[in-house]
């Protein structure tokens, strides 16, 4: 399930980077007071409006649900500090989905709760015998 998190993440990474349309505004050409001249529909993604530091923010919930899948792999780490290390990244990719939820938070949703639904699963599952 950890897996799906990270394929979620890379998805909505890719999904708002490439979207041409991400930022959609329109332009109105003309003096103050006169009929406006020309329209123009403008549009952008959001790495063109945000160039790099917006790629940066985009991976940071990419990184959160990679290290939650090595963390599920990890062999040699207590059953205990795996889990409280699985639970602070479901929660510190939650907050970042709301702290972000107005711009590209609500894209990083679905990866949140399939982190979720894995670190519920590996609570149930007491007998974890990959440690």
């Amino acid at each position: 399930m950890s897996g799906i998190s990270l394929a979620l993440a890379v998805a909505a990474a890719a999904w708002i980077a490439l979207l041409p349309g991400f930022y959609q505004g329109m332009s109105i050409t003309g003096a103050h007071g006169e009929a406006p001249k020309e329209l123009t529909e403008l549009r952008a993604s959001f790495i063109e409006v945000n160039g790099l530091w917006g790629l940066l923010m985009l991976l940071i919930p990419v990184l959160i649900t990679l290290a939650g899948l090595l963390i599920s792999w990890q062999t040699g780490y207590h059953n205990t500090f795996r889990r409280i290390i699985q639970w602070m990244l479901v929660a510190l990719l939650l907050l970042f989905c709301i702290a972000s939820a107005f711009t590209i938070g609500i894209f990083y949703l679905p990866s949140a709760l399939a982190l979720l639904v894995a670190a519920i699963f590996n609570l149930r599952n007491k007998s974890d015998n990959r440690i």
